[in-house]
């Protein structure tokens, strides 16, 4: 165990926002990396080394005190694993597929988009887990003066690869395959109720002052439920027709017919009002045929960073549109 240091800390560090960032997979992404260490004598071992998206650690296995942060909360509830505390930011509170089973844990304020490294310290861990996004390398290099921290695995910001070290860390492993196999039972069940969703078209889409942000690399974490599903992104952002930096797309206003798809997730920062009142959205063929979500915070939420738990919650509440999608002609068909 790390020896505890909290007078040097500083107490915040600054992290980007969750809405439309997530991480482009690698298909040459680290992996966990195991060894365990015992007594000699055969005895269960009583630590695990992990390489991680920072570099590489050892943890105690059976971390008695635990924090958690974003969607090691899902991995560690998945396992059956109730954290002692979480950081929790605004938009945690609608994470409507985890916060009942988070009654009576403390949660930690992360306000202004930083990492409240005082108040974590002051819970007095012995392990603290996040992801790519709440623990970016900065705030790990604090983090580790306090206790063992397991950030994200990999750049891709995938939740299984935590998933499978924190099986490793509380020897659990075992349980771990059987949330994963779960979840590929899950959509396996979804493709075969919906089978017209292969090769439908989605996006997920954030107003921003005068445009519309679109996460357009079908890599990208945040359309992973998509994929999964057998959907992809609309050939104009995968020909050239529309401009694509960085696995980003701004569309401005006037362009909005360049949203057309089967499917749509619309976070509405500015509010629904706004963006209903531009010409030509209310003719797009998702938002004419129903198969959108708008404005609905905890399921971009759960678009954007999947989990296990977060996955199975969204297929139920998405149940509808899928049919509408599965059901109706394709959008690049018409």
């Amino acid at each position: 165990m790390k020896l505890r240091s909290r007078t040097s800390l500083a107490a915040t560090l600054v992290v980007g926002s969750l809405i439309l960032t997530g991480c482009s997979s690698d298909d040459d992404s680290d992996t966990p990396s195991n060894s365990s260490s015992d007594n000699g004598s055969g005895a269960e071992a009583s630590e695990v080394t992990i390489e991680h998206v920072w570099g590489e650690d050892t943890y105690p296995t059976n971390p008695e005190k635990v924090v958690a942060i974003g969607t090691a909360v899902d991995n560690l509830l998945a396992l059956g694993i109730t954290p002692d505390a979480i950081v929790e930011r605004p938009d945690d509170a609608n994470a409507d597929w985890k916060n009942d089973q988070l009654e009576g844990v403390t949660r930690i304020p992360l306000s202004d988009q930083a990492v409240p490294l005082e108040e974590i310290a002051a819970e007095d861990p012995d392990l603290i887990v996040g992801d790519l996004y709440r623990i970016p390398e900065e705030a790990y290099d604090a983090l580790k003066d306090v206790t063992s921290v397991l950030p994200g695995i990999d750049q891709s910001a995938d939740w299984v690869p935590q998933l499978e070290a924190l099986g490793k860390i509380y020897g659990l492993e075992d349980k771990a395959q059987e949330v994963i196999d779960a979840d590929e039972q899950a959509f396996a069940d979804a493709r075969e109720e919906f089978p017209g969703l292969e090769g439908k078209t989605a996006l997920t889409v954030q107003d921003r002052g005068g445009q519309f942000g679109v996460i357009a690399d079908g890599e990208n974490i945040a359309n992973d439920f998509y994929s999964r599903l057998g959907m992809t992104l609309p050939e104009a952002f995968t020909d050239g027709s529309v401009k694509v930096e960085a696995g980003r797309a701004m569309i401005s206003y006037e362009n909005v017919s360049d949203l057309a798809a089967d499917f749509m997730g619309m976070y509405a920062s500015e509010g629904m009002d706004q963006i209903r009142a531009i010409p030509g959205y209310s003719n797009l063929p998702q938002v004419e045929s129903g198969a959108v979500v708008e404005d609905d915070k905890a399921i971009m939420a759960a678009l954007n960073i999947p989990s296990s738990l977060s996955n199975a919650w969204l297929l139920e509440q998405v149940a509808d549109q899928l049919k509408i999608v599965s059901d109706n002609e394709s959008v690049d068909d018409e």
